[in-house]
C-alpha cells in the first residue's frame, strides 16, 4: 500500500530532476554576444530574446516556439524623442500584467503609448521567484511573436477594423525620459 505523500514525492523528485536537466541543457547567457548593437545615431542592431535560447535537449522539453525569431538579430530604429510626431513627452507608466509601457503626449495633444517587445509577467507572486515555476513560466514566452503586433495590423486593416498601428523600435538613452529614463532607456518595444 502507497503513502498518501508517495505520488507527491515522486511528482517532486521528477520536477527537480527536469529542471537539472533544462539548467545542464541551456547555453549559458555568456555566449551569447551583447543583445543591441550601435549601428549608427538613428538605429541599432538588437536580438529581442537572447534569454530564449535553449540546446535541443530543452526544445524537446518546453519546445521550439518562436525561439529562432526571438534570436534573430534585427536593424531597428531609435525612437527619436524630439522628432516623432512632432515631439513626445512622457506623462506616466502603464501596462497590465505582461506588458511594461510608458505613456507619452505629443505637440498635437495625441496620445503615444511604448510598449516593451519583451513581457516581463507579473502574474506570479513573490514567493516563485527563482524556482523552476518561475523559470518555465518566463520561457513560455517563447510561445509569442516578438513583433505579433506589427504582423497583424495590414489583416486588420483589411477587414477595416479599428486598431492602432505598432512601429518597432529602440528607447533612447535619452533624458528627455525623465524619471522613466532608467526603466526604458535601450528597450526594444512599439509605439502606436
Amino acid at each position: 500500500m502507497t503513502q498518501p505523500h508517495q505520488p507527491m514525492r515522486a511528482a517532486f523528485k521528477a520536477l527537480a530532476l527536469l529542471s537539472l536537466f533544462t539548467a545542464l541543457a541551456r547555453p549559458a547567457h555568456a555566449q551569447w554576444t551583447p543583445s543591441t548593437a550601435v549601428v549608427g545615431t538613428d538605429s541599432v542592431l538588437v536580438v529581442a530574446g537572447p534569454d530564449f535560447a535553449a540546446g535541443s535537449f530543452h526544445r524537446t522539453l518546453f519546445g521550439d516556439n518562436y525561439r529562432d525569431i526571438w534570436l534573430t538579430r534585427i536593424k531597428v530604429p531609435v525612437l527619436n524623442l524630439e522628432k516623432f510626431a512632432g515631439g513626445l513627452k512622457p506623462t506616466k507608466l502603464g501596462g497590465g500584467l505582461q506588458t511594461e509601457s510608458v505613456r507619452f503626449i505629443a505637440e498635437d495633444s495625441s496620445e503615444w503609448v511604448f510598449r516593451s517587445v519583451h513581457k516581463r509577467s507579473r502574474v506570479l507572486s513573490k514567493q516563485f521567484d527563482h524556482t523552476i515555476i518561475a523559470y518555465a513560466f518566463h520561457d513560455y514566452g517563447s510561445a509569442s511573436h516578438p513583433l505579433g503586433a506589427v504582423a497583424v495590423s495590414p489583416l486588420l486593416a483589411d477587414a477595416a477594423l479599428l486598431h492602432p498601428t505598432a512601429r518597432v523600435a529602440v528607447m533612447p538613452d535619452d533624458p528627455a525620459l525623465g524619471k522613466f529614463r532608467k526603466e526604458f532607456a535601450g528597450i526594444l518595444g512599439m509605439i502606436e
